[in-house]
């Protein structure tokens, strides 16, 4: 199961991650990102809305009995040699005990597939892969951290590796894929809230994405 978390309104970023998905052969289902009315106890409402859209996520690998579930923001950009590289590095993860699976961390790790120490932090989370056998666990845990102690949800999966090793977390060096430049719906930058330097700063990032990617 393939979800793409989008905004309904970012219909720039539906566009984006449509053509990646199509460059590489991927089909996925759009999942309406939630946009709380405010931050409630959470950094922002983009961070809450970031938490509960992955919530929602796997509670719906969960009730499908999902074998597993690819979680995509759509902010993501595949690498450019994705296609040709995916099926051994998928294969060589099912031949390994895996809960979630990191393709494109944006700290650099050893070369290769290997598997994270649960205290490593891992940020971002544009490109996830959770174990069927282990999405129960992680909505439990995530319920129990929206409940009492909110967070990023970055932090709240990297809270949960460290508290359960049971959580085996993998991922890949060189990366295979990253995150799109933007405007982002969880920390805006200033000259984003503004219309002229917003549309500078699109036309920008539209030259960044073109060198660093196809």
């Amino acid at each position: 199961m393939k979800l793409v978390i989008n905004l309904p309104e970012r219909n720039d970023r539906r566009k984006e991650i449509q053509k990646e998905l199509s460059r590489i052969g991927w089909e996925a289902t759009f999942l309406p990102a939630v946009k709380p009315a405010d931050a409630g106890t959470f950094p922002s409402i983009g961070a809450r809305g970031c938490f509960l859209s992955h919530l929602e996520a796997l509670e719906r690998a969960q009730r499908l009995d999902a074998r597993e579930v690819f979680l995509l923001e759509d902010d993501l950009n595949f690498d450019l040699n994705f296609a040709a590289r995916w099926p051994s590095i998928k294969s060589a993860l099912d031949q390994r005990e895996w809960s979630m699976f990191y393709p494109a961390p944006v700290e650099p790790t050893p070369d290769g597939l290997v598997e994270a120490r649960p205290t490593t932090p891992i940020p971002c989370t544009h490109f996830v892969l959770v174990n069927g056998s282990a999405i129960s666990t992680l909505v439990d845990r995530l319920h129990e951290i929206l409940a009492n102690r909110p967070m990023h949800v970055d932090g709240a999966y990297n809270t949960i590796r460290a508290e359960l090793s049971s959580i085996r977390t993998f991922c890949h060096w060189p990366p295979l894929g990253y995150q799109r430049s933007s405007r982002s719906d969880i920390t805006p930058g200033r000259f984003d809230r503004h219309r002229f330097s917003s549309q500078l700063l699109t036309l920008a990032r539209r030259v960044k994405n073109r060198l660093r990617g196809p």
